[in-house]
């Protein structure tokens, strides 16, 4: 019997990715998760800018509570967080599926809901656009919520591969501190509309080789 080397580069084949606009125009398949491995999310939102950005003093402090609180309860570890203006990062690593469906079925609805100061997200949006008189916001379509997409997700190996990430967050972090002036980023691979590629053509991911490629 022919033998097979076993690849440890990130690929489709493998199903590391999952989330984001990669699930555009696909049908529903379960999110690839290991109870042993470290886990990248991303969870973005076009809403969360301005007075309403996820780094405001009221909205930092309510996520950074909620991410504590729901970790503890169901059993995540989070070994690095990066709280941008319209995005959060999570590098995080979960005891069960169960346990991640319930840690994410909350944070995703509790920082939604603090974020639009416990509003439904049709008068939220209402209130912003008279608010802000539209700019800067693009009209939700039929059927979006809070949240652009489900959840990005990036089975991690460790090793130079976690490092990276983690170094990335932290960098992160500093930039949005103050600390580090900000460098533009490629463009993001997260939400990049895939599905306006020709079907037939497979979605250049040569960037997960060594991750080199920000996502923001």
């Amino acid at each position: 019997m022919k033998s097979t080397q076993l690849s440890l580069i990130p690929t489709r084949s493998n199903k590391r990715f999952f989330g984001g606009a990669l699930l555009v125009g696909r049908r529903k398949t379960p999110r690839p998760l290991n109870t042993q491995e470290a886990i990248h999310f991303v969870l973005r939102s076009q809403f969360a800018q301005g007075k309403t950005s996820f780094r405001t003093q009221k909205n930092l402090r309510g996520i950074t509570v909620i991410l504590k609180k729901a970790s503890v309860k169901y059993g995540v570890r989070i070994y690095r967080q990066a709280i941008q203006s319209n995005h959060i990062h999570l590098v995080l690593k979960i005891p069960s599926r169960k346990s991640y469906k319930c840690f994410i079925a909350v944070i995703t609805g509790k920082i939604a809901s603090i974020v639009m100061n416990f509003q439904s997200f049709k008068n939220f949006v209402k209130d912003l656009l008279i608010r802000e008189a539209g700019e800067g916001y693009k009209t939700p379509h039929q059927g979006q919520a809070f949240w652009e997409y489900r959840p990005f997700s990036r089975l991690l190996f460790w090793g130079k591969d976690y490092k990276t990430v983690i170094n990335y967050l932290l960098k992160n972090t500093l930039e949005a501190l103050g600390f580090l002036k900000y460098e533009p980023r490629a463009k993001n691979y997260v939400y990049e509309k895939i599905h306006e590629r020709k079907r037939k053509r497979e979605p250049n991911i040569s960037w997960a080789r060594d991750f080199k490629t920000p996502i923001w």
